[in-house]
C-alpha cells in the first residue's frame, strides 16, 4: 500500500508542478514525503545493520538519529531487532533539552 501512496504523491507533485508554470501559486505545508515526491528523490529500502557494514558480533560505534519520521523510526526499530542485544539505547527528549527549567535538563540528560 505505500508504494501506491507513494506513486499518487509523486503524480500528484509532477501535476502540482505542470499547474504552476502556468502561473498558479501554492502554499503547502505537508509531510516529508511530499517534499521528496517534490523534487523527485526516489525513495530507498530502509537501511539495515548490513548495509552500514555493522558486524553483529564485534563493531561497535555511535548513531544518532535526529529525525523522527515514520521511515526513520523503522530504521531504527529494525537495527534495534537484528542487534538489540549488543546496542545500547538512549533516547533524549528535545523538548526537555531544551525548553524546560535546567533541572529538567540534567535529569533527562542523567
Amino acid at each position: 500500500m505505500q508504494l501506491v501512496k507513494e506513486t499518487w504523491l509523486a503524480v500528484f507533485a509532477a501535476r502540482m508542478i505542470q499547474v504552476e508554470r502556468k502561473g498558479k501559486h501554492f502554499l503547502c505545508r505537508t509531510a516529508a514525503s511530499f517534499v521528496s515526491a517534490r523534487i523527485g528523490i526516489i525513495p530507498k529500502a530502509l537501511i539495515l545493520p548490513k548495509d552500514l557494514g555493522i558486524n553483529k558480533e564485534k563493531d561497535g560505534g555511535l548513531i544518532v538519529v535526529g529525525s523522527y519520521v515514520p521511515k526513520t523510526t523503522k530504521q531504527v526499530e529494525e537495527l534495534k531487532l537484528q542487534c538489540g542485544q549488543n546496542l545500547k539505547s538512549i533516547e533524549i527528549s528535545v523538548d526537555k533539552l531544551t525548553m524546560k527549567s535546567l533541572e529538567e535538563r540534567e535529569e533527562e540528560i542523567n
